[in-house]
């Protein structure tokens, strides 16, 4: 069966992390083995790399490291001197974040860990990430922490920074963020765009994958929440991003759920979402677009809404006219139903409003078990 989100050949996608490099994208991403008991992350995970230049098509590599004893994963990179840098939680020894180099983006040298966890100021340290400030030559290391063991605290969770510039020695670290409402903020990330720097990480839901944004006009805040704070939604996890010198494109995942029910519950590591743009208004929000050609993506049309037989109409005040789907005065919400089975599904639509209307929205689903469905806007 074709597929048109990408997904490792032995595994689920978690966590990705991209990178750009002479018209290719790298997407270094944790690769959760199909026969992984319950689905949790880390369990057994290992290191995934794809690359595309396209965003659609993806070729699959094989990423190593020198240390065989190594359990080691790609995800705060940034680029020095021709080379990736790679920083991660060391949990071979458990003493501190190490750090990889890589020259070709693909291989991998061991060096060991350069941030003692003694440096870190609190518990549960979680992912870090790297971001590099041309101006002052300078590399800010960012992390999550709790700031006390208990599990259950969700008021605890704080982002933290140090800087290097030769990732040996490192400044005393400060909190770069506190949401106050947080228990360890996951997946961190921080760009700029224009001369407004962002700072990206997930909390607060009941699912891992929600991101959430702040703004600010310097690197280490304050921040500013916008009106609407997040990134996409909850199927659309843990997102990371890289420019590609002309465009700032995020990557996330997408879960898969028990028993493959879309009203079941979630589970860790899915398909690659399709990467988006991240374009910021003038307001300093962000908005997001698809960063794929569709048209590398699209089928053959299988269905004609103004060809092919519905099969009904539902709602009270709606119903089928010449001109598509209609609504009277008063109406609220409508269903149509569409027969037979489709792999793909794309949907084109033309919406009109009248002077009365308060609200639109579309959502859609297959079957009919009660579930809600997929909101798309």
């Amino acid at each position: 069966k074709s597929r048109i989100h990408y997904r490792p050949s032995a595994g689920w996608l978690g966590d990705a992390h991209p990178m750009y490099k002479d018209g290719v994208w790298y997407l270094y991403y944790l690769d959760l083995p199909f026969n992984t008991p319950n689905r949790i992350a880390l369990s057994g995970v290992r290191q995934g790399l794809a690359i595309s230049t396209d965003l659609v098509h993806w070729e699959e590599l094989n990423p190593t490291i020198d240390n065989t004893k190594r359990a080691w994963w790609a995800i705060a990179n940034v680029k020095k001197d021709n080379q990736i840098y790679s920083m991660f939680n060391d949990v071979v020894t458990n003493t501190g974040y190490g750090l990889a180099k890589s020259d070709d983006f693909v291989n991998f040298v061991d060096y060991g860990a350069v941030y003692p966890y003694s440096y870190v100021l609190g518990d549960e340290a979680r992912d870090p990430t790297l971001f590099y400030d041309e101006k002052e030559d300078l590399y800010y290391f960012i992390y999550g922490v709790k700031n006390n063991s208990k599990v259950y605290d969700n008021t605890q969770g704080k982002l933290y920074y140090s800087t290097t510039r030769d990732f040996q020695s490192f400044s005393e670290p400060k909190v770069l963020y506190n949401p106050d409402n947080a228990s360890v903020t996951e997946c961190p990330e921080l760009f700029k765009i224009g001369k407004k720097y962002y700072l990206v990480m997930t909390w607060g839901t009941d699912r891992v994958g929600t991101a959430r944004y702040r703004v600010s006009d310097s690197i280490t805040g304050p921040w500013s929440a916008p009106l609407i704070d997040t990134i996409q939604t909850t199927e659309f996890m843990a997102p990371n991003s890289r420019s590609n010198g002309k465009e700032h494109i995020t990557f996330g995942w997408i879960p898969t759920y028990k028993n493959n029910e879309d009203g079941n519950t979630w589970q860790w590591g899915g398909d690659l979402a399709f990467p988006l743009k991240l374009i910021p208004r003038k307001d300093h929000s962000l908005r997001a677009e698809l960063a794929i050609d569709v048209n590398k993506i699209r089928a053959d049309q299988t269905y004609d809404f103004a060809r092919d037989k519905y099969d009904y109409v539902k709602g009270s005040g709606w119903y089928m006219s010449n001109k598509g789907f209609a609504y009277e005065e008063h109406a609220s919400y409508g269903e149509v139903w569409l027969g037979g089975n489709h792999n793909y599904f794309e949907m084109n639509m033309d919406v009109t409003f009248g002077k009365d209307n308060r609200g639109f929205g579309v959502s859609f689903r297959t079957g009919n078990h009660g579930f809600n469905g997929y909101e798309i806007f």
